[in-house]
């Protein structure tokens, strides 16, 4: 009887073990006038990352992960704009961290000079996605980068 009540707390043991969630990938992104550093630039369909994004420069900047092709939300009241800023006379997007999709966003008064942000992502479709501020100019001054996502 003993014999078989260990068995069943070893097996239910076992199959926790088997279910813990995997540990994010920390990805440190720093936002500098006027370019994104990351030192990845492909990750993994299934992976999770916590992207800690810092400012250490002396402006306002705002971080979006957007696929490529795919329209960026450039307005608080659901206006939309391209990926690209210069076709936009819009502000920017909402600011507050959020996923629409496949796409990220963490507005300039959380990305304040100083400020760093931590956001969780587990990619779900492979292909080529990019790193962006786009507040006025900023994109335009060379504030992205493009990454890939892998199966």
């Amino acid at each position: 009887m003993y014999r078989m009540a260990a068995i069943l707390v070893l097996a239910l043991l076992a199959s926790a073990c088997g279910n813990r969630p995997t540990a994010a990938q920390v990805v440190p992104v720093e936002l500098t006038e006027f370019a994104i550093d990351s030192p990845i630039s492909t990750f993994k369909v299934g992976t999770p990352y916590r992207f800690v994004i810092s400012n250490p420069g002396a402006i306002n900047h705002e971080f979006v992960l957007v696929a490529e092709g795919q329209e960026h939300n450039m307005g608080s009241e659901g206006e939309h704009g391209h990926a690209d800023p210069a076709e936009s006379g819009h502000g920017h997007a909402e600011e507050q961290d959020h996923d629409m999709g496949n796409m990220l966003h963490v507005g300039e008064s959380q990305l304040t000079p100083g400020a760093t942000v931590t956001i969780e992502h587990t990619f779900t479709e492979p292909g080529e996605y990019e790193f962006g501020c786009y507040l006025p100019g900023h994109y335009a001054a060379g504030m992205h980068t493009k990454i890939s996502v892998v199966p």
